[in-house]
């Protein structure tokens, strides 16, 4: 067997000094850490450092420009981009290091992630499997431009793997309240951005319509209480996006331009 295709791990953060530890704990095998780190001020790049990675101080601009930043940092063609609230299990360790023996047939691979939710492990259709593109060839791959719910974009032929991410992203319910609030104002700058105008029916239906995808279509109820919270906070988070949405046209009337994406 020949030696093993060098791999090189993606980190971006801000602040991260309570999640980071675990993350990069479990990157302890691979070739290379780097971690772009977007100005924190408790001490996230001297806990990186002391764990080996190689830390590149930049602005906070967005975590798709940060991951696309920190890909560009690389030094191997393999890349695996992981967030500090995200831990790599064993299991997927070792698919990783057994694909990893030759040369891989694909340029980049979906991880499933298991969403774990102030110590409960969420296991409707919405948290699981949540195939997230992390492993790949960097040279055919890059992060779309979002405000928010960033992804991955290959070129060429993709798979998927069996080995999961952990994703401790939230330690009640009150911290998912907070962010999704956040990930609303950005999703309604993002939909300002395309010239998206708010509706009555994204006011009035798409909040009740997100409740029951979340809770019924998706598998909520299998995670008991948990589960009808969540897509709770979900349905305030389509409310919020579109209300924001809304006054940020009030702000700016004047814009008769057509929508980017009028499907949104």
């Amino acid at each position: 067997m020949g030696q093993r295709v060098a791999l090189s791990a993606a980190v971006v953060a801000q602040n991260e000094a309570e999640r980071i530890g675990p993350c990069l704990d479990s990157l302890s095998w691979v070739d290379e850490i780097i971690v772009v780190d977007g100005g924190s001020g408790d001490g996230t790049q001297n806990l990186c450092r002391q764990r080996g990675a190689r830390v590149i101080e930049h602005p906070w601009e967005g975590y798709s420009i940060q991951k696309n930043r920190a890909l560009g940092e690389a030094s191997h063609s393999w890349v695996l981009s992981v967030d500090a609230d995200e831990r790599v299990t064993e299991g997927l360790r070792q698919e990783i290091e057994g694909l990893l023996s030759s040369e891989p047939a694909c340029n980049g691979y979906y991880i499933p992630r298991k969403n774990i939710f102030w110590g409960h492990w969420m296991r409707g259709r919405q948290f699981y499997p949540d195939y997230q593109m992390r492993l790949i060839r960097r040279e055919k791959a890059g992060f779309v431009e979002r405000k928010v719910h960033e992804s991955a974009r290959v070129t060429g032929p993709t798979g998927k793997l069996r080995g999961a991410l952990e994703h401790y992203s939230y330690s009640d319910l009150r911290d998912y309240r907070q962010r999704q609030d956040h990930y609303a104002s950005l999703a309604a700058e993002e939909l300002r951005t395309r010239r998206v105008r708010p509706r009555w029916h994204h006011l009035l239906l798409r909040p009740p319509a997100r409740f029951l995808k979340s809770y019924v279509l998706r598998g909520g109820f299998v995670d008991g209480l948990d589960g009808l919270l969540v897509a709770g906070v979900d349905a305030l988070y389509v409310l919020a996006k579109y209300g924001r949405l809304r006054k940020l046209w009030k702000l700016n009337p004047e814009d008769n331009s057509p929508p980017l994406d009028p499907q949104r």
